[in-house]
Formats: structure tokens, C-alpha cells, sequence
């Protein structure tokens, strides 16, 4: 502010437009960032929500409420972590962790139900792997997309041109494959107790 006051004062006098307009832009400028700190540092919203910049070194938002049980609620638009292009509801560009996922399963909210066939045979089709992520070099495990497509297509999601496999739902076709595999088991002892019985 002092260099501004400074360069103002070897501004001449034939150009007032010019200082006026200077000054009425600086104090603009500093409305503007006094309203968003006081909005970021401890405004409340509805009465509910509480929300406010974390440190003034490392940044961050916390967000806090009155009322537990309304809860946090982004109605529009999806919210991205890690990523300015979400792909989804939320998206997540790395490690997310909590004590338990879960997923709406209930049987009011399908329809065309059908055991799964041929699970075994479709699982086997699939290929575990070990690879390292490119953008960081991590180890890691597990299938590739484009080749999940080939035997389960409904398991594969694509944002933007990034494939992305529905892990958890694989459980479906692994428990019928087990069945499956169980099955051929069982039939295989009850042909060789008969087999031993002849002898």
C-alpha cells in the first residue's frame, strides 16, 4: 500500500481520472478479500454450518455443525478430492479410508433377478496382476479394466477416458463360482466312494 501511495504521488496532476481510478480499484480489490476471509474464517450458514480456513500456512477448510443429525449435504454438482475434473458423485484421486463401505442391496430396489451362470468358467477368464502406479511408483495388485470388460462389462465404469472396475460387486460371481467348484467336488468324491466300494 505504501508503494502505491508512494507511485500516486509522482502521478501529475493533468491525469485525476487515472488516480481516482486506481484508488477506487485498490479499494475494490481489498473489499472483496476482506469479505471472502470473514465468510472463510467464521460466518455461519443457515444457522447450521460452520465453516473456516485451517492455519495460515498449510490452508484446508473445516466444516462443522450445530446440528449432528442434519448431516453435510452438496446438492449440486459432483465433489472431487485430489482432481478438478470429478467423474463422479464423488471422486476421490487417491487413498480413501474408513471403517466401513456400504452398498443399498435391498430387494425393493431390484428387479430381474437371476442367479449367475457359468461363474466359475468367467472367473477364471480373469487375471490377477502386480504392477506399479505410474504416477507415483506404488505397488500394487489387482485386474486390469479392459480385460474385466471382456468377461463382466457390467463391472467396468468409464470417466472421461479413465476405466475403473466395481471390485466389491465381484463377490456375486465368486460366491457362485465356489458353488460351482463345490458342486464338482462333491460329485467327484461320491464317484470315488463308489469306485472304492467295488473293490
Amino acid at each position: 500500500m505504501n508503494n502505491l501511495m508512494n507511485n500516486l504521488k509522482n502521478v501529475k496532476v493533468g491525469a485525476p481520472w487515472l488516480v481516482i481510478g486506481v484508488i477506487l480499484t485498490t479499494a475494490v480489490f481489498s473489499l472483496a478479500v476482506w469479505k471472502t476471509e470473514a465468510a472463510i474464517t467464521g460466518s455461519y450458514l443457515n444457522e447450521d454450518l460452520r465453516v473456516q480456513r485451517l492455519g495460515e500456512v498449510g490452508g484446508g477448510l473445516y466444516v462443522a455443525k450445530n446440528q449432528p443429525a442434519i448431516g453435510f449435504v452438496v446438492e449440486y454438482g459432483d465433489v472431487g478430492i485430489g482432481t478438478t475434473s470429478p467423474g463422479y458423485l464423488l471422486h476421490v484421486n487417491g487413498t480413501a479410508a474408513a471403517t466401513a463401505f456400504v452398498y443399498a442391496s435391498d430387494e425393493k430396489l431390484k428387479k430381474n433377478v437371476k442367479t449367475l451362470d457359468s461363474s466359475l468358467d468367467k472367473i477364471l477368464q480373469l487375471r490377477g496382476v502386480s504392477f506399479d502406479w505410474i504416477k507415483d511408483g506404488e505397488a500394487g495388485i489387482g485386474l486390469i479394466a479392459q480385460e474385466v470388460e471382456q468377461v463382466f462389462p457390467v463391472l467396468v465404469s468409464e470417466a472421461g477416458d479413465t476405466k475403473s472396475v466395481h471390485y466389491a460387486n465381484l463377490v456375486a460371481p465368486l460366491i457362485e463360482a465356489i458353488k460351482e467348484q463345490q458342486a464338482e467336488i462333491d460329485s467327484l468324491e461320491a464317484r470315488i466312494k463308489k469306485l472304492e466300494a467295488i473293490k
